[in-house]
Formats: C-alpha cells, sequence, structure tokens
C-alpha cells in the first residue's frame, strides 16, 4: 500500500490533484516492455460521465445535423437490449482503457527527479507522457537502486517517418548508438505473433463474444522480419468456447449435458431413500433436449414411437454406424463429425432408444415408455437374458445407454477422421454396468462422464484449429498433445464438472515449424513483432525493444500527435497492414 503521504507530495510538485499515483502491477499495454512485477505509476484521470453510451454518442454528433437528415425505411433489429451484459462489459473496458490520459513532459520530469532524489523507493518510477516533443516521448521511468541508475523511455514513432521503420538495421544502429558498446556484447531476441480468429465468428455481432482464436508465437535469435524456418521455435495456444450453439459437435455436448442431469438426478434420489429398491418418483420435471433445440420435435408420444421402434425387427440385432473410413479416403475431422453425428440412414437401437427418451420432460413419461418392453428389446439387442430380471431404474438405464452411445461415438470420430489411436484415449478399463454393483455405479458413471467431457474438449479444440487455419499438418501432433494433456493425471479437470461451468478452455503447446509451413507461406500478417536487443558489460547496461502491432497498444490520449490520429497515417510493415509502432529503450550505469 503506497503511504497517502508519498501520493500527496508526488502530487504537490505539479499541483494537480487530478494525477493518479498508484503502486502496482503495470497496466497492460506496458507489459510489453516492461519486466516489473510492481512499479510506481502515475497518470491523469480522465473523469467519463456514467450516462455515457453508443446512443448518446450518434444522438450527440446527430444533433447538428438533423434537419438535413432524412430517415426512412425498416431500421434494422437491434442486437442487444439497453441493459445488455456483453454491451455493458464492452463499453467498460474501453472506459478503463482511455481514463489513463498523459502528462505533459515538463511535469514527468518534475515528478522522475523528485521520486529518485528525495523519495526512498525501491521500485520503478513511470510516467505517462503528452509524446508532443520531436521525438514523441509517451513514456519516461527511472529507478535508483544498490548503485544502479536506470533511465527508460517510450517513442512513438513519427507517422512520416514510414520508410525507415520497418527498416532492421536503422534498429541496430539506433540501439548501438545509444549504448556506446561494442555489438560483441549485444544479444538479440526476435518473436512475433498471429492472432486468427475462429470463422465462427461471422454467426457473432460486433458485441458478442468471439467462439474461439488461435495463438501463434514464433521466436528466434537472428533480427530479422522474415521468419527463418531453420531457426524459429513455434508456441501455439488455442482458445475455444465449450458448448456453443455454432460448433459441430454442440449436439454431442447437450448429450452430455443431460447426462450429467441425469445423474444429479439419481445421485440426489439416492441420497434421500434409506432401502434397496426401485425409487418412488411421480411426475418429476425433466431436463430433456428440446430446451437445447430449436426445431419442433414430433408431436407422437414417446410411448407410441418406441411401440413403433420395437415393431421394427431388423433394428433390434443392431445396425453399423455409417461412415467408415476405407482407409485411403481422405476425410476432415469435420468432415467425419458431420458424417457420425447427422442424420445416419441406419442407427443402431441402443441409439434410437437414447434420442427418444431424451426428449421425455417427466419422469411419468419416461415411466409410460414401458419398461417391460424395454427390457425384452435389450435381451434380443444385447444378448443378455439376465441384466434385467431385476427391476431396473428407467433413469439409470438411461445414463447406461447415452454414455455407451457417446462413447461409441467418440471413439468413432477420433479413429475415422485417423488425428488419434485407440490408445492415445486412454478409454477406461471399468466393468461393464452388468457386472458392477449398485454402490459402485454413481461413481462408474461419473468416471465416464468426466472422460467423455476431457474427450470432448479436446475434439472441439481440434475442429476449431481445423476450421480457422485450414492446415493438416498440424492437426495430428496437436491432438497428440492435447490428449495427454486432458487425459493425464494431472489434467485441468481432476473431477467431474457440470459442462454449463466449463467455458473457455485455453491449451498451449509447442510445434514444429514444418507443422505450420502452409500457414506461413500464406503471408498471413503478424499481429505483433518485436526485436529486443541488449548489450551489456560490467557496469553498464542497455535495452532496446522495437515493438510493431496491428492494434493501438496504449491509451488514445497519447496516440494522438499535432492533432493528427496514429491510426489514420500509421506506417506500413506491408501493403496492406498499418502498425502502430512503438520504441523503448532502457540505460543503466552503475555508480560506484
Amino acid at each position: 500500500m503506497l503511504d497517502e503521504e508519498i501520493i500527496s507530495q508526488i502530487k504537490n510538485i505539479i499541483k494537480d490533484d487530478s494525477i493518479i499515483v498508484s503502486c502496482s502491477f503495470p497496466p497492460n499495454y506496458l507489459l510489453p516492455f516492461l519486466d516489473e512485477k510492481e512499479i510506481l505509476y502515475i497518470y491523469k484521470l480522465k473523469k467519463l460521465s456514467n450516462t455515457t453510451s453508443l446512443d448518446g454518442y450518434i444522438r450527440s454528433n446527430l444533433d447538428s445535423d438533423s434537419e438535413e437528415l432524412e430517415l426512412t425505411g425498416q431500421p434494422l433489429e437491434c442486437p442487444f437490449s439497453s441493459d445488455d451484459e456483453s454491451f455493458l462489459n464492452c463499453v467498460t473496458e474501453i472506459k478503463e482503457k482511455d481514463k489513463h490520459c498523459p502528462i505533459s513532459l515538463k511535469n514527468a520530469r518534475k515528478i522522475i527527479s523528485f521520486s529518485n532524489l528525495s523519495l526512498n523507493l525501491t521500485v520503478p518510477t513511470y510516467v505517462l507522457t503528452e509524446g508532443t516533443d520531436k521525438d514523441h516521448t509517451i513514456l519516461l521511468g527511472m529507478i535508483k537502486n544498490n548503485g544502479w541508475c536506470t533511465r527508460s523511455w517510450i517513442n512513438l514513432q513519427d507517422v512520416n517517418d514510414g520508410t525507415k521503420i520497418a527498416n532492421v538495421e536503422d534498429m541496430i544502429n539506433k540501439h548501438h548508438k545509444l549504448s556506446f558498446i561494442n555489438p560483441r556484447h549485444t544479444v538479440s531476441e526476435v518473436s512475433c505473433k498471429y492472432v486468427i480468429e475462429s470463422i465462427d465468428d461471422v454467426h457473432a455481432t460486433f458485441l458478442q463474444e468471439s467462439t474461439g482464436h488461435l495463438e501463434f508465437n514464433l521466436s528466434w535469435k537472428t533480427p530479422t522480419f522474415f521468419i527463418p524456418m531453420n531457426e524459429a521455435s513455434v508456441k501455439i495456444t488455442i482458445s475455444s468456447l465449450i458448448g456453443h450453439d455454432t460448433s459441430d459437435v454442440s449436439i454431442m455436448w447437450f448429450h452430455l449435458i443431460l447426462l450429467y442431469d441425469y445423474l444429479e438426478i439419481i445421485k440426489k434420489w439416492r441420497a434421500e431413500r434409506n432401502v434397496q429398491g426401485i425409487y418412488s418418483r411421480h411426475n418429476v420435471n425433466f431436463p430433456n433436449i428440446k430446451q437445447f433445440l430449436t426445431e419442433q420435435t414430433t408431436s407422437q408420444s414417446a410411448f407410441d414411437r418406441l411401440i413403433q421402434l420395437l415393431r421394427e425387427p431388423n433394428r433390434m440385432a443392431g445396425a453399423t454406424i455409417t461412415g467408415r473410413n476405407n482407409g485411403n479416403e481422405k476425410r476432415t475431422l469435420q468432415e467425419t463429425v458431420k458424417n457420425l453425428t447427422g442424420e445416419k440412414k441406419e442407427q443402431e437401437f441402443t441409439d434410437q432408444l437414447w434420442n427418444l427418451l431424451i426428449e421425455c420432460t417427466s419422469y411419468d413419461e419416461m415411466k409410460s415408455s414401458n419398461v417391460s418392453r424395454l427390457a425384452h428389446a435389450f435381451r434380443c439387442c444385447r444378448n443378455d437374458p439376465n441384466r434385467f430380471d431385476m427391476i431396473l431404474e428407467p433413469l439409470e438405464l438411461l445414463i447406461e445407454i447415452g454414455i455407451e452411445k457417446l462413447k461409441k461415438e467418440y471413439i468413432s470420430v477420433y479413429l475415422l477422421a485417423k488425428i488419434a489411436t485407440f490408445e492415445q484415449l486412454c478409454v477406461p478399463s471399468l466393468p461393464k454396468f452388468s457386472e458392477i454393483n449398485s454402490t459402485d455405479w454413481v461413481d462408474t458413471c461419473s468416471f465416464w462422464i468426466m472422460w467423455l467431457l476431457k474427450i470432448h474438449i479436446t475434439l472441439q479444440l481440434m475442429l476449431l484449429t481445423e476450421s480457422t487455419v485450414k492446415c493438416k499438418s498440424c492437426i495430428i501432433p496437436l491432438t497428440t498433445s492435447a490428449l495427454a494433456y486432458y487425459l493425464n493425471p494431472e489434467s485441468p479437470i481432476q473431477e467431474l464438472l457440470n459442462p454449463r461451468t466449463i467455458t473457455l478452455q485455453t491449451f498451449t503447446t509447442s510445434l514444429n515449424t514444418t507443422d505450420i509451413s502452409d500457414l506461413l507461406n500464406r503471408k498471413i500478417p503478424f499481429n505483433s513483432w518485436t526485436l529486443k536487443l541488449i548489450s551489456e558489460i560490467p557496469n553498464r547496461k542497455v535495452k532496446s525493444i522495437f515493438y510493431r502491432d496491428l492494434d493501438e497498444l496504449f491509451p488514445s490520449s497519447v496516440s494522438l500527435i499535432n492533432d493528427v490520429e496514429v491510426g489514420d497515417n500509421a506506417t506500413f510493415l506491408t501493403n496492406a497492414f498499418p502498425y502502430y509502432c512503438y520504441d523503448y529503450h532502457s540505460i543503466s550505469d552503475l555508480f560506484e
């Protein structure tokens, strides 16, 4: 906690109560440059009205010309309401960044001098500055500690100097002119980042969250804009919203949710009873597949449809699943999923039975589907005459059917798409349901559903990767790494969770550059590029970071140079994409 007296003294230096003095982790826009975990950060506070909104902004800009406007036609449907949480979060995030406003360079120097000469600080002081000087300085920093004095600053590159900004040689020369250190004492690190959004985002409005994205981080040593394939290392981060409606495996996710809900009902019922026997439940409302689907299902009752199903003897023996890969056919993961989860010409009896019973909205409706007929059907289907001699709870039976159905479908997807082997799926070696006693039944079901959740998450991450980058060569190694990550004993999912609570999943792993050579050959513009140069001798250390980003990094208040927005005249590293360019320099000297 920063001493209030220190805050008061700093504010008194420039006689301005609007400045903010905080001792905390650096703001996000300083993270590409600073290594410190805690800094003394000083900036002005820009007060924004709580009533600020897009509607108010539009109205204020239309008022002056309202008489000349002719508004005709049917207005477009608004994708959000005035109290839409996603809208409020978006506006709040924008305001938070824009609250940081700069201090004049003159006052910033006063603050820096005072904090280092008069205050006994153990953390560096940084001040956000206006950038109106000839070097466009937008940050000043300094610290004196253990005999070392470190000065640092960030320059926003001149928008009229685009011809030199992409020149790596100029960056190196600029660094050496500052360092006065022999170049042989200089080490370099280069990195770049690609962020590729999911194509599913076409389904979203501009205020909705992305369904997922891929982030490729490459690093190498040789100072160059071009990626040296034989030198660069690659890390990929896959982020996806699990269970979103536009996913190709959304129906499987809905089935997993139903399995979890059914099991929770069973656990509750078991906790309430004291004796073994069938549950006594009447018209209890059930979760059902209708709550997830927009299309209307058939009006025929579950009982009538079951009777019809049982009268089809060809279904009783069990049909084979369609979509088998003959070994020579090249099929994408997405095509395999659609083939297996879409409308099948042939379905096993148990699959049809599951699809029928998950439409039941109450316990009575499920019981009316005639358990004795169901038992007879399973004697024929599973050739297991003893399994149903006992009275079996219909909901327990439905859970067993669902687990077997989903297990078969997930395994088939991985094997038919040839992205994993059976061994890599780590299918649990558990007793059959017919072999376990009642006390172990819940734990067995929980374990299976947890395994299915892990397998589903991996599958959805791979579907996102395939649809986003169209890079077939990286799917198999990524699947191998993701399965090892989610199925190993240190998995991030250690217990059965409500699938609804599993939202954003992020997975990071390493790749070979050859695995993404197809992607790099497309010459996609990188989102950011960084060259770090460090020159060091016993009594002096100089660091330069040349950072280029497609997005505006700093608050908009420091991106105005001579009343011209950098975004309108940003320098170009390619012929089509503007980059914001920031140069960070830090000089440390040891004074004995």
